[in-house]
């Protein structure tokens, strides 16, 4: 076992394993565990789009988990944890309805984890500042409180979709990420120095794209022989991508699994989504 594995590995599987303890009390005390697991990939997407931001965007920080030799490969796999962390903390507040002094109290733990990173050297901040982490935490806690229960008793089309696209980015994400770290799907387009920050940039917008398209699809009221139209559509666009344009390569004996996977996995993604949104348990 390399000599990282205690000195950086084993902080990020504590963070791991906090996280699963709060979802397994989540589903224990949820009342409505499909809509409540629906919210929760919904916030965990909404702290991916606020980690692209931050992480590829404008290179707040990194972290080393020290799993992957890639630095960047490591800080998104550091990222996830992270994020997933979060996630499952804001959704155990709202289940748990915690008196709203507990908002900073959470944001003030969140802060000395930070600075506890920061402090082993398993996290690095560029421009980034501890605080901001207490800003940020307070914040979701805050915002997801007054979401959740507003998608629960007072929907509206424009707050479901919002929330639907961002459940099903949220579990698209989790479900194909390994093209992502092995390399298997390459987007040849630069505006980093570096490979892996280029790929992850490029990949999260592709795939959101794809996300659109396929909520697109399933909202329309066809048949399923038209639906079947539009995904041989997908098909073709993807194969001109890869095969015609280059725009995207994908390893030898791999394109018609990550097409498919790409098509049908961000369409499964949604409608799973849907049907846990739409679901009283």
């Amino acid at each position: 076992m390399p000599a990282t594995f205690w000195s950086n590995t084993i902080w990020y599987i504590l963070l791991t394993i906090t996280s699963i303890i709060s979802i397994v009390l989540i589903l224990y005390k949820s009342n409505n565990r499909k809509f409540d697991i629906a919210f929760g990939l919904a916030v965990l997407g909404t702290t991916f789009h606020a980690e692209f931001a931050l992480l590829v965007t404008f290179n707040a920080y990194r972290y080393f988990p020290k799993i992957f030799n890639d630095s960047f490969l490591d800080s998104v796999l550091g990222n996830y944890i992270s994020q997933i962390s979060v996630a499952s903390t804001v959704m155990l507040a709202i289940i748990y309805r915690i008196p709203a002094i507990w908002n900073f109290i959470i944001a003030g733990i969140y802060l000395l984890i930070d600075a506890l990173f920061v402090m082993l050297g398993i996290y690095r901040h560029l421009w980034y500042k501890s605080w901001y982490t207490f800003v940020l935490v307070f914040l979701a806690l805050l915002i997801a409180n007054k979401w959740y229960h507003r998608l629960l008793n007072y929907p509206n089309p424009f707050l479901y979709y919002l929330t639907l696209h961002l459940g099903a980015r949220a579990l698209f994400s989790l479900a194909i990420v390994f093209k992502y770290f092995f390399s298997i799907e390459v987007i040849n387009k630069f505006i980093f120095d570096e490979f892996s920050r280029n790929q992850a940039f490029f990949i999260i917008l592709y795939d959101s794209i794809w996300i659109i398209i396929t909520m697109i699809i399933h909202g329309l009221n066809i048949k399923w022989m038209w639906r079947g139209v539009f995904f041989v559509f997908l098909f073709i666009i993807q194969y001109v991508l890869i095969k015609i344009a280059g725009i995207i390569t994908i390893k030898n004996e791999w394109f018609l699994i990550i097409t498919l996977l790409n098509i049908f996995g961000s369409y499964i993604a949604v409608v799973v989504t849907d049907y846990l949104l739409s679901r009283v348990s």
